[in-house]
């Protein structure tokens, strides 16, 4: 029987004593970048998904649906503005909003429609 030498016995300690940094650890590592990777997307998904509808409800179907709403109530709404033109804030200007995405369909529909898609 061959005495194992110096070397190979160092290298089983310390591949006992590294025991931790084995494949388990590898794959315990490769769920948590996944799940920090994860969070990260899925926080900048929110971040962009809150400024892009905040742009668009606010800004761009508030002042589609604002001429609507003026013709129709013959300028009675949305009354005079709250902070710099923009009411969006309020309840009324939640409804012109509203008014805009409605006019932003119907206007899709009839382009839709007059192209053959429809």
């Amino acid at each position: 029987m061959k005495a194992p030498n110096k070397a190979s016995q160092r290298d089983q300690k310390t591949a006992a004593s590294l025991w931790f940094f084995g494949p388990c650890w590898r794959r315990y590592m490769g769920e948590v970048m996944e799940d920090l990777a994860e969070g990260f997307l899925r926080g900048l998904g929110r971040a962009l998904g809150y400024v892009l509808v905040n742009i668009l409800f606010d800004f761009f179907f508030y002042y589609l649906g604002w001429p609507v709403v003026k013709m129709f109530t013959l300028g009675a709404y949305p009354r005079g503005a709250d902070r710099y033109g923009w009411k969006t804030e309020s309840h009324e200007g939640a409804w012109v909003s509203g008014i805009g995405v409605l006019v932003f369909a119907v206007a899709a529909v009839a382009c839709f429609h007059y192209v053959g898609f429809i």
